[in-house]
């Protein structure tokens, strides 16, 4: 390798592409530009330092790796963040810093466990979708979403709420069930514009 950090300006007029080797160098992340490379069907990008996209979306080859890529530069413009069935075992920090002003956010289908803290940053968020994943908890940052409307974080692992969660008083949708919820905490009750409420508590110990 020639230890490139980052790819060159001009690569992304490469359209006819079909095979792009880049092993054994010091690149972090591709560019969103990647999404035209409609004809590649062999990047090998083993031995860099890629966080962006992360590895297990690498591993599901070439052709998922570019519709990742396509959904990022896609959101930039839609506000719309699609990141459903991607086999994610977790939120990549540099996706809600680099895409802070979404709207909307979907995750469903993946192996997250964690929200990060950085979620807070997401000011003009109004729906978050994030079902069928692996969570523990819901960080109390996501209190300071101030203009979520819609949560949809049902069939997770979830055994309690942040306190938090009494901020989002906008909420009108909030989908929990499916989770082992054994208390519920007591600002919950300031969500006073819940119109949909799903809880289907399975393993009740007390209602504070």
């Amino acid at each position: 390798g020639n230890r490139l950090t980052a790819f060159p300006e001009v690569f992304h007029k490469w359209t006819c592409l079909t095979e792009l080797v880049v092993s054994k160098n010091r690149v972090s992340e591709l560019q969103l530009q990647f999404e035209v490379l409609t004809s590649l069907k062999v990047l090998n990008l083993d031995g860099n330092l890629l966080v962006s996209p992360p590895r297990e979306v690498l591993n599901q080859g070439t052709p998922i790796t570019l519709e990742y890529i396509k959904r990022l530069k896609t959101a930039r413009e839609t506000k719309v963040l699609d990141l459903c069935n991607f086999e994610l075992r977790g939120i990549p920090v540099e996706v809600i810093v680099n895409n802070s002003k979404l709207r909307e956010l979907k995750l469903s289908e993946n192996n997250i466990k964690v929200v990060p803290p950085e979620i807070k940053m997401c000011k003009d968020m109004q729906h978050i979708q994030i079902d069928h994943n692996l969570l523990n908890e819901l960080p109390n940052e996501i209190g300071q979403c101030g203009s979520l409307t819609s949560l949809d974080a049902n069939n997770n692992h979830m055994r309690a709420l942040p306190a938090a969660i009494g901020r989002l008083t906008n909420v009108t949708k909030l989908h929990l069930h499916d989770n082992p919820i054994q208390s519920l905490p007591p600002d919950l009750k300031r969500l006073t514009n819940i119109v949909d409420l799903r809880i289907k508590i399975t393993e009740l110990a007390g209602v504070r």
